[in-house]
């Protein structure tokens, strides 16, 4: 995915970015990371230093509003790390308001559906991560109306009732220990390549024969070599 004169470079907004995980792997992947938007601002002036941007303190709660949505660059690619505490096992046993996480959610989501299917849309994938647990909270598809969109849809020739984007039916509960992190860490994982509308395989970049900790370290140098 490196830029190259055949090849052109993809550009990516990151949502929820904080100080830019999810930005630096498409950056190493030859992506170009054109926004990063968060509410904290030690996050937003981080993201700003890793990824040579000068973005200001944003809410994603603000993107409830079309025009706020219209402005925004248009990318390739927009991915999203809503906030986990809300849906972790760990926050009251997993009893907690779940509300406004939900409403993050939505508010992202109703970003993703208007870049799809607006004119002449440049949007190739989307994706979204977060505890497994918040699975049982995305719905398995969104129509325009669920999203809040009928109004939007309409003036723009869809039915509100219409699905606008797969939710959890395009995802998968994903360990960092399959692709080679010495961590079991699992996150749910949906999102879309755009046109077919479905998740994209990973099994060759999976693998069984997890390393150790131990093993990562002996591969490392010493500190004062």
């Amino acid at each position: 995915m490196k830029d190259s004169p055949h090849k052109k470079q993809l550009t990516v907004i990151d949502f929820f970015c904080g100080a830019g995980g999810f930005s630096e792997g498409f950056r190493q992947q030859g992506f170009k990371v054109v926004m990063g938007i968060d509410n904290w601002r030690p996050a937003i002036e981080t993201h700003n230093l890793n990824h040579g941007l000068n973005d200001e303190v944003k809410d994603i709660l603000d993107f409830e509003s079309i025009q706020e949505i219209e402005a925004l660059p248009n990318t390739e690619v927009i991915v999203g790390s809503p906030p986990c505490v809300l849906f972790s096992l760990s926050n009251k046993g997993g009893k907690a308001d779940k509300t406004l996480g939900i409403r993050l959610i939505e508010s992202y989501l109703r970003v993703i559906a208007v870049k799809k299917h607006q004119s002449k849309s440049k949007l190739v994938a989307w994706f979204m991560e977060n505890v497994p647990n918040s699975k049982n909270f995305i719905r398995d598809t969104y129509t325009f109306k669920q999203l809040k969109l009928s109004d939007w849809a309409k003036k723009n020739g869809y039915d509100p009732n219409q699905v606008a984007l797969n939710g959890a039916i395009n995802g998968l509960v994903l360990n960092t220990a399959d692709f080679g992190v010495s961590q079991k860490r699992e996150r749910f994982v949906c999102g879309e390549i755009v046109k077919t509308n479905t998740f994209p395989n990973l099994d060759r970049f999976m693998s069984k024969s997890y390393q150790t900790i131990g093993e990562v370290k002996g591969k490392m140098p010493k500190p004062n070599s």
